[in-house]
């Protein structure tokens, strides 16, 4: 056995039978972003920055409408500028650093009044490196504005009406597999850097090329210790129908409990989503609403979509019955109801309704799954103040106690439906009590989602008997 110091969790097998039929969550996401925009592109590489607002996002990470290009600007437009739900916080790491990912230098003649000057086209990817023969922050000082346009400010003591601005463009397309799986492992310094551990992963665009390091972060956990799940995209430029999408799972062997996949993208008010980012935008709110555990399903809920799309050219119309068969097969979608677009589909990529025989009652909904992960973090989060505390039985009995309060108010509030911990003798050999490693047995019960309701209708022959009575009077 393993050395162990610290909170442990274990998945052991499901106690029963099923009858056969004939913590606050908080997103991480992993891309590029404008830093060049912001006054100082200074630890804002390869690190966990926790996001408050729009304000917050813009100031920290810059901001541009080029979604292709910088990708957490999705995330951050989807977070606050979705009419249907807003919320925060979340984490971003940023892979891009305009120190090292540029492309073709260039100049222009710039104007002063004042001393100011402006730089006004094309200005995105600029990373201004000179004015004449003056470096940055020697004689000159430059900003991005609010109105799109690059602000110089000449500090020097002579006068200046024109001058020679230099500068380099940030290329986006010279970050490499390194600097994201850099970005991927970076999540394990999420705690020690914003004060919070994230529990959903999501890739806006890169997720189809490393579901795979993706995935098994997931599955290796958080720092070795803190649940996730990823969600991921399946890319519509090479998959252009519900076929394409389900052989692209089989294909690609994307069968993970801890992965939600998700077909095709959607488009609203001219941009295009990856499903994605509103599926985590769409649980950070549910699980709000259930006082921040993870215990319901996204699915069902209404998301901001005018129409689903390939491509920001290529809308993509499907009937309820092609979206049940990628739900039937793991994959999450939309369906228009009610007259509004909503996420469709509550099961990880594990699912498989053609094997669903073959999967545990636990892992066959996206909800008990995320459930699972929230207690698996939930009981190393209460209970890390009884590391090397003495350990008594009544230490022990305290520890049971504290547990089993909060497995029943779970239970009690709808978001469990058994929880139960206990101390088990066999579980736990007198060498290892002595060396101070205790296990504790927890049983769980997660609330299924409830998948289908069917009606069972039949035609009534003994209604006609009312046309026989006489009205009186």
């Amino acid at each position: 056995m393993a050395y162990k110091h610290g909170i442990y969790t274990e998945a052991v097998a499901t106690v029963g039978n099923l009858a056969t039929r004939a913590v606050g969550t908080v997103p991480v996401y992993i891309g590029t972003a404008p830093i060049n925009k912001t006054p100082s592109i200074t630890n804002k590489t390869k690190t966990p920055i926790l996001i408050e607002s729009y304000s917050d996002f813009v100031a920290k990470m810059g901001y541009s409408d080029a979604w292709d290009k910088y990708t957490l600007c999705e995330a951050a437009y989807a977070h606050f500028k979705n009419d249907v739900n807003s919320i925060a916080p979340f984490i971003v790491i940023n892979v891009l650093d305009p120190a090292t990912h540029t492309g073709t230098a260039g100049s222009e003649s710039v104007t002063f009044t004042n001393k100011v000057g402006y730089l006004t086209a094309n200005v995105d990817d600029i990373v201004i490196t000179s004015l004449a023969s003056d470096a940055l922050g020697e004689d000159f000082t430059a900003e991005y504005t609010s109105d799109g346009r690059i602000k110089i400010t000449y500090t020097g003591t002579t006068t200046l009406t024109t001058a020679t601005v230099t500068y380099n463009k940030v290329d986006t397309t010279k970050v490499d597999a390194d600097d994201f799986t850099d970005g991927i492992n970076a999540v394990d310094l999420s705690a020690i850097k914003c004060g919070v551990v994230p529990n959903i992963m999501v890739m806006p665009k890169y997720s189809a090329t490393y579901k795979a390091e993706m995935i098994a972060k997931c599955e290796e956990r958080i720092d070795g210790k803190w649940g996730c799940v990823a969600y991921i995209d399946i890319p519509t430029d090479s998959n252009d129908s519900i076929a394409d999408a389900k052989t692209y799972k089989s294909t690609n062997n994307i069968n993970s409990k801890y992965a939600r996949l998700h077909f095709p993208k959607v488009k609203h008010n001219g941009k295009v989503f990856h499903l994605s980012v509103l599926d985590a935008v769409t649980s950070q709110v549910v699980d709000a609403s259930t006082d921040g555990v993870a215990c319901r399903s996204s699915s069902n809920k209404r998301i901001i979509c005018d129409v689903p799309v390939l491509s920001e050219t290529t809308e993509f119309a499907f009937s309820e019955k092609e979206a049940n068969d990628l739900n039937a097969n793991g994959i999450t979608t939309v369906n228009y109801i009610g007259g509004a677009f909503r996420l469709w589909g509550g099961h990880m990529a594990n699912y498989s309704y053609a094997t669903v025989n073959n999967i545990e009652a636990k892992d066959r909904s996206d909800a008990t799954v995320r459930m699972q992960v929230y207690l698996d973090n939930w009981l190393k989060t209460e209970h890390i103040d009884n590391i090397d505390a003495p350990l008594t039985r009544r230490d022990i009995d305290n520890i049971i106690s504290r547990v089993s309060i909060g497995l029943n108010s779970l239970v009690n509030s709808g978001y469990l439906l058994k929880g139960e911990c206990y101390f088990a003798e066999g579980s736990n050999a007198t060498g290892e009590l002595a060396d101070g490693d205790l296990v504790l047995d927890v049983l769980h019960t997660e609330v299924p989602n409830g998948k289908s309701i069917s009606f069972r209708m039949a035609y009534d022959v003994r209604g006609l008997d009312s046309l026989y009575e006489t009205e009186v009077g």
